[in-house]
């Protein structure tokens, strides 16, 4: 069986068609959400989250029968050593490349509000 793990804060069902079709080609969707990372945590902290986070996915779907794929939209140190680690093990690592546009307002005089637009691409390897 082949995997693709969706490790970000952004749950498969809510992309778009085409996100969902390229994602498929590449395995089974699944959703791993990623550790929340802190102000307060050292680096330290956050290297053992992340591989705390690589070996929940390697313990769960690596094997000589699956190949695993894996989409990392997290923390960017965080990120950068989930992506070390598992390239490290020979897992394919991808971003989801795309067309991001943020328009800022003001409901009220105290507060401003972003909305964000995420137009996907592809899929690009780490």
């Amino acid at each position: 069986m082949n995997y693709f793990i969706n490790l970000s804060t952004h749950n498969h069902r809510y992309w778009g068609k085409r996100q969902i079709e390229e994602a498929l080609k590449y395995g089974e969707i699944i959703d791993v959400f990623p550790t929340e990372i802190t102000l307060d945590m050292s680096n330290s902290d956050i290297i053992f989250q992340a591989t705390k986070t690589v070996n929940k996915i390697l313990k769960k779907y690596q094997s000589d029968e699956n190949e695993v794929s894996v989409m990392i939209q997290a923390n960017y140190v965080y990120s950068f050593h989930v992506v070390s680690l598992l390239k490290e093990k020979g897992i394919r690592c991808l971003a989801a490349h795309g067309v991001r546009c943020e328009r800022d307002y003001n409901p009220s005089e105290n507060i401003t509000m972003t909305e964000k637009k995420f137009e996907f691409v592809k899929f690009i390897e780490y």
